[in-house]
């Protein structure tokens, strides 16, 4: 491949610290390195012509070819490089030449690289290599992580919606427990540092400059009274991200990374940041004294197990907020799972009254009694079922005491069985009305004619179906939603037995909700409920009715 031609740039601007090290350029940043430089990169110490970055065509190790610069940081400048002979993009971070005035310096570049590059965790970037360039700076080489940032989509979308905020952080938990594993805190943890790309129908998170403020020399636990300064006098982090701890200047550990989490997770879930300043001393105040806004207060009305998870980790009290990135990733987890099951369903049974002694017509219209799933709780209206609306696959009669003889009555699962068991039933608008009272069921068996027998499926189609389910199973765990969702569909397109078609309608509502498509849950929802067995029915018509409110149906 030909080396790109030179291209010009300019100094980066005064907010340059929030530029991601790690990633493409942005439009921004593009626009930027095409306007015409009024003066000349002072870190660069190699010869330049004016307006030409020396580092561009430039081959670190023989391997990567710089290709443009992305953005410049206190850390140093970030390039997109190709790895030679594979084709894969990487990164180049160049340290600041202000950094190299000691021997010491470079000893610790070496041994902290050599710490970053035993991480191994799919949401943090990847190490391939470091050395030394031809003019003597330091440089690493890096995963190239992704498209986009979080501050990218923020600002794109505002509040973000609820599961994909709790997967982001999720990832982030994940990525920061290994580092917290290898005794590396990132201590600026922000949008910024946090690329998003996509992996089937979910975001993929991977996490940037772990390790640079140990490269930088941010003392540790054992130094207290530095714990946002280095050696240097750089000062490491975003003070409207920083934990209490790190905004005082003592000593930070894991915990720190958590608060930064709670800070980041707020902001995706309000829009906004839960403490404002005008002036970074303005941040370092409210972090250390302030209580986070309310989510209320910024109209956003969110349950408040959330909230109280989110003021956990911004707790004030290092003890107090979760110990460890596992802690509160699996708390996130929970989360997830508590907003895709939605509030407590009350189990639906139905009660099918048929009124006798009334015209041919009006008997055949029967009441549908919607019954609270225990009988200490309150009773719900009653439905009128269209006359002409099909019987059930399975219906029992039942003597209901003071009501005319041949009600009939589904029958209750087996565990919830009772001899005895109140319901009120409304009064329904028609002749011979019941009373609106409380009566005694008395359930008996009495069985209808089977519904007609389905069509077997063709041979092999079982089998063949059964391993799409498997291969969609695998494909969940490696994060490819995409595909799995496509074996999902293969398998249901090939007709298969009842057993497997509910196999595979459950999951694609169920990937489907996670990955934000309400509507297709929905019906896939709708597909699996005449195919469950009566004792289900009631989850499912709990997830229709859930999923219809949330469409505004």
């Amino acid at each position: 491949m030909k080396p790109p031609a030179p291209r010009s740039f300019q100094a980066p601007p005064a907010d340059a610290t929030n530029t991601p090290l790690i990633g493409r350029a942005t439009p921004a940043a593009t626009a930027r390195r095409r306007t015409p430089s009024p003066s000349p990169v002072p870190d660069v110490t190699v010869p330049e012509a004016p307006g030409v970055d020396p580092l561009i065509g430039q081959t670190p190790l023989g391997q990567y070819r710089i290709l443009e610069k992305l953005g410049e940081g206190g850390f140093g400048a970030a390039y997109l490089a190709e790895q030679v002979g594979v084709q894969r993009l990487a990164v180049i971070k160049v340290l600041h030449t202000r950094f190299l005035d000691a021997d010491e310096v470079v000893r610790r570049f070496e041994r902290e690289a050599a710490v970053l590059a035993k991480l191994d965790n799919q949401h943090l970037v990847r190490l391939y290599n470091f050395g030394k360039l031809d003019g003597g700076q330091l440089f690493l080489a890096m995963e190239h992580g992704g498209d986009a940032t979080l501050a990218e989509a923020i600002r794109a979308n505002g509040r973000l919606e609820v599961d994909r905020a709790l997967l982001i952080a999720q990832q982030v938990c994940e990525a920061l427990e290994e580092a917290h594993q290898h005794a590396i805190v990132h201590r600026d943890l922000k949008p910024q540092n946090i690329l998003l790309a996509r992996k089937g129908t979910h975001d993929w998170v991977k996490v940037v400059d772990v390790g640079i403020a140990k490269i930088l020399d941010t003392p540790d636990a054992t130094e207290p009274g530095r714990g946002a300064l280095t050696r240097s006098g750089a000062i490491i982090g975003t003070p409207a991200y920083f934990s209490p701890e790190q905004a005082r200047g003592l000593s930070v550990d894991a915990r720190s990374d958590l608060y930064a989490v709670g800070v980041v997770l707020y902001e995706m879930l309000i829009g906004q940041l839960p403490l404002v300043g005008l002036t970074p001393l303005d941040y370092v105040r409210a972090h250390t004294v302030d209580r986070p806004t309310p989510f209320k207060s910024h109209g956003v009305d969110l349950p408040s197990w959330l909230e109280q998870l989110v003021m956990k980790a911004l707790e004030k009290d290092p003890a107090k907020r979760f110990q460890t990135a596992q802690e509160m990733q699996d708390a996130l987890g929970a989360a997830r799972e508590q907003i895709f099951r939605g509030p407590r369903r009350i189990g639906l049974r139905r009660v099918v009254l048929a009124a006798s002694g009334v015209a041919v017509a009006a008997a055949a219209a029967t009441a549908v009694v919607l019954v609270r799933g225990t009988a200490d709780e309150d009773p719900v209206a009653v439905e009128i079922a269209s006359p002409v609306a099909p019987p059930r696959r399975q219906v029992a009669t039942g003597k209901l005491e003071g009501v005319p003889a041949g009600a009939t009555v589904p029958p209750d699962p087996p565990a919830a069985a009772a001899p005895s068991r109140t319901a009120t039933v409304a009064e329904p608008p028609r002749p011979a009305a019941i009373p609106a009272q409380t009566r005694k069921l008395v359930p008996q068996t009495h069985a209808l004619a089977p519904p007609p027998a389905s069509v077997a499926p063709a041979p092999g189609v079982d089998s063949a179906a059964a391993r799409l389910l498997e291969e969609a199973a695998q494909l969940q765990q490696q994060h490819d939603i995409r595909a799995a969702l496509l074996r999902l569909e293969r398998a249901l397109a090939m007709g298969p037995s009842q057993q497997i078609q509910v196999r595979a309608l459950r999951s694609l509502a169920e990937l489907n909700y996670r990955g934000g498509n309400s509507r297709r849950a929905l019906g896939n929802y709708e597909r699996l409920r005449p195919l469950v067995v009566e004792s289900e029915r009631a989850a499912v018509d709990a997830r229709i009715q859930l999923l219809r409110e949330e469409l505004g149906q």
